[in-house]
């Protein structure tokens, strides 16, 4: 893609950072690779399966914005 402008690089790239950085981290739930999105408050969601098998995407207890309890090693 091209994006032609009369701004600077350096401001229309800050414009497509966050403001805030997620804390993102891989865990595996009854034997499936997800990605949990941790939030400050120690609470975490599931935030993206990461599976070849299409089963897994229509698990309930999977889907994006479920809520998970962190073990405590």
């Amino acid at each position: 893609m091209i994006h032609w402008t009369i701004y600077p690089t350096e401001y229309v790239a800050s414009q497509f950072t966050p403001e805030t950085s997620l804390h993102i981290e891989e865990v595996m739930i009854q034997g499936i690779s997800v990605q949990i999105l941790v939030q400050e408050n120690g609470e975490a969601q599931i935030f993206r399966v990461l599976s070849s098998d299409p089963q897994d995407y229509l698990r309930a207890e999977l889907q994006p914005g479920t809520a998970v309890t962190l073990g405590v090693n």
